[in-house]
């Protein structure tokens, strides 16, 4: 029997038959249900495998799964031996499984004894088909990606506001550059309405004109990126003006966004890294530069002071102040070596001169007239034949004191 009271103390005892069993005791019971359930023994089922991989142990883990539904399923060491290929993710096969429950998690699973691959799933295949149509269509063409800016100020992230890739991404971008302003853009990346949600937000995150935008979400199957492999999403993705980055799943998972964004990334946080540069490193560069610009400045200040010292000399050798003095010397005794020349010049030409002067007083005919001898002219012409005169003509003879004239009376000629 128990008793109840309830919130205004009154007692309304009942009596109830409660007969329980553990967690454990009800999934054994249902495992037991499976386990004697004969089409759950021994049957064939059909998929495409997702979230394949393989311990160390030996076993295999994955998911089966078509266009609806999954299940869970591993393989054991002892039968995954025996395999003679190797599944992997997108490949369709059959296996032969015993369908039972796993009793620790609650959950029923394929425990698969042989796999025979049917080729290549549904999913993997349309993946290929659109892949394939968008590379023709010129969608991952190199001369549509968009560089990224060098030092981009506001980056959006369009990724779940739920998740773990927004704070990943935010703590890269707090360590490597701290100045950038990083703005959320929630859309559902996994679902019915993720395609409708991831095209609004790359529209949303394109109107506000960031300067790059990281397209994130963290690991999952085929199917959980499914969104991404749609042409809805490459179409948006392919018309936004803002350079994208995309960052879908693990590094080994690539998406039709990843091949149409003008980057991809391994990962979310090697998105973040991408978009922006090291402010350590930035600080090192200039730390760098700083020291060698220094370097050179100091190598410039030395050179020019050498050469600046030896123009000093070559203009105190060429002062013009100094060429005047000089030239003022130099005049001075090029005017004193010309007075001394026009000296010597005067002296021996004088000298030449009283020679002169003495040659021509002794040959002049004053000299001769001072002997006694006289020049007789008629009308200013020198007298030199007799036969030039006649009776009557005016004669005048000039002595060395004065001159006479005379008139022809008579004429003698020898």
């Amino acid at each position: 029997m128990n008793e109840f009271t309830d919130n205004n103390g009154v007692n309304t005892s009942s009596t109830y038959n409660l007969e329980s069993i553990t967690v454990r005791e009800l999934n054994a019971y249902i495992k037991t249900k499976f386990m004697v359930d004969d089409v759950l023994n021994g049957i064939y089922v059909s998929g495409e495998i997702s979230n394949y991989s393989r311990a160390v142990s030996g076993h295999m883990y994955f998911t089966l799964k078509d266009e609806q539904s999954q299940v869970k399923a591993v393989m054991f060491k002892q039968q995954a031996v025996k395999l003679n290929f190797i599944p992997q993710n997108g490949m369709k096969v059959l296996a032969l499984c015993n369908v039972s429950v796993y009793e620790r998690d609650g959950i029923y699973q394929l425990y698969v004894e042989s796999l025979q691959p049917g080729g290549v799933g549904i999913i993997a295949d349309k993946f290929r088909l659109l892949k394939e149509k968008l590379r023709a269509e010129g969608f991952f063409d190199d001369k549509y990606k968009k560089p990224l800016l060098a030092f981009p100020k506001n980056i959006a992230v369009i990724t779940s506001k739920t998740g773990a890739v927004f704070h990943d991404i935010a703590n890269v971008l707090e360590r490597r550059y701290p100045i950038a302003v990083l703005t959320l853009i929630p859309a559902q990346v996994q679902g019915v309405n993720a395609i409708e949600n991831i095209v609004n937000a790359i529209k949303t995150a394109d109107e506000k004109n960031f300067d790059v935008i990281i397209l994130a979400r963290g690991g999952g199957s085929l199917e959980d990126l499914n969104c991404f492999n749609t042409l809805q999403a490459a179409q948006a993705v392919f018309d936004c003006k803002t350079p994208i980055i995309s960052a879908i799943g693990h590094e080994t998972d690539f998406t039709i966004t990843d091949f149409t964004a003008d980057l991809r990334a391994s990962t979310p946080t090697a998105a973040a890294e991408l978009a922006v540069p090291d402010i350590n490193t930035i600080k090192i560069n200039l730390e760098k530069s700083n020291r060698l610009l220094y370097n050179y400045i100091i190598e410039i200040i030395s050179t020019n002071s050498i050469k600046i010292s030896s123009l000093k000399q070559q203009l105190k050798l060429h002062d013009p102040k100094n060429k005047l003095t000089h030239a003022i010397q130099k005049t001075k005794e090029l005017k004193i070596r010309l007075n001394s020349s026009i000296s010597n010049i005067y002296q021996n030409k004088h000298r030449f001169y009283g020679k002169l002067l003495s040659k021509l007083d002794a040959l002049s005919p004053l000299s001769v007239l001072k002997r006694g001898y006289s020049i007789t002219k008629i009308n200013d012409n020198i007298i030199l034949d007799s036969k030039i005169i006649k009776i009557g003509d005016i004669i005048t003879t000039k002595i060395s004191n004065g001159e006479i004239e005379s008139e022809i009376t008579k004429l003698d000629y020898k």
